[in-house]
């Protein structure tokens, strides 16, 4: 076959073994040092040291000889959970929603960077203005923003990567033979500047029931979490938000949100708290004194500086020190949305 990857990819889904048997017979193989060609190899003979049931051993003896005809990645790659660019967290979830493969279209080293993501939530204008902020302020930086397919979150980061260098994470919500690129998504694919990820199937659609676990995996992959707006995060991708940092960006107009509640969440309706955080900072509240309606958490030692410059403000400034780029005077000259 094309690589181990391929092999993975038709053993979990087209090898006649329910997914979750072929996972837990990949976890066992892993700690007994043998690799799945390895185990293949020695069929029929070591089924039973492989813990393999005899009806087992003659499905995957009779179906192996297709294998190659039943997996066709094409432009995919499949990242396994023993490869050094799976993301490290997904390692912690249960078995039966971790991921033995990351599908990915894209290029597969943006993993090697610290991932946060811009957790789905319903964004009012108010909203929207917090985050394009914050994102700003986040762009470019060594590390990977990351969104929920169809989220106001990945229309607005989207919408950012179109005026500013910096690259992106895409989770899909179905699988990635499946998914469709919009022209903008294309051309950041292209220009290697986009990944999607799906842990999905290649040729699986997208399903409303299946949002849940896909959540869960994004909530789960990443190094840290920022919410906005009222989260619309289904209510087990909470859960997997764990001990990891969480900054939730909230205007007043936003919705409460259990989340909201979790110890390792930090609230606040000012993006410039976005970089004290990231530096570990920015004061946390307990989380009996949360208020999403009042909370305003600025970094510490900082002063009120009265209200920031306009842009033509900004660009005389700019100017002194030489020639302005074009797409910046386009970016800061654009109006924003009105509170």
């Amino acid at each position: 076959m094309k690589n181990e990857s391929q092999l993975w990819t038709w053993f979990l889904f087209y090898s006649g073994l329910p997914t979750q048997r072929a996972k837990t017979l990949l976890v066992n193989w892993q700690e007994q040092g043998i690799s799945l060609p390895e185990a293949l190899a020695a069929l029929p003979g070591r089924a039973g040291a492989l813990n393999l049931t005899p009806s087992e051993a003659a499905r995957l003896q009779s179906t192996y000889p297709q294998a190659a005809s039943l997996v066709a990645l094409g432009d995919l790659t499949a990242v396994r959970w023993d490869d050094p660019l799976y993301p490290r967290h997904l390692q912690a979830m249960p078995l039966k929603l971790r991921p033995a493969l990351l599908f990915c279209r894209g290029e597969t080293r943006l993993l090697s960077r610290p991932l946060v993501y811009l957790a789905p939530g319903d964004l009012t204008p108010k909203d929207h203005r917090l985050l394009r902020e914050a994102v700003g302020l986040l762009m470019d930086e060594a590390l990977l923003l990351s969104v929920y397919a169809e989220s106001d979150q990945a229309a607005l980061l989207l919408e950012e990567l179109a005026d500013a260098a910096g690259e992106a994470l895409l989770f899909a919500r179905s699988g990635l033979t499946n998914w469709a690129p919009t022209s903008v998504e294309a051309s950041f694919l292209a220009d290697q500047r986009l990944l999607v990820a799906s842990p999905l199937p290649p040729g699986a659609d997208s399903q409303p029931e299946w949002d849940r676990v896909l959540q869960q995996v994004a909530m789960s992959a990443v190094d840290r979490v920022i919410l906005s707006g009222t989260p619309t995060v289904a209510a087990g991708a909470a859960s997997y938000l764990g001990t990891k940092p969480a900054l939730a960006l909230q205007s007043s107009e936003a919705g409460n949100h259990p989340i909201l509640t979790a110890p390792t969440v930090c609230i606040t309706s000012s993006p410039a708290d976005i970089l004290p955080w990231f530096e570990g900072t920015l004061p946390q509240l307990p989380s009996d004194q949360k208020d999403v309606h009042t909370t305003s958490m600025a970094p510490v030692g900082e002063v009120d500086l009265g209200p920031p410059p306009s842009a033509e403000e900004i660009l005389t400034i700019l100017r002194r020190g030489g020639e302005v780029p074009a797409a910046l005077r386009q970016r800061l000259k654009r109006k924003p949305p009105e509170p």
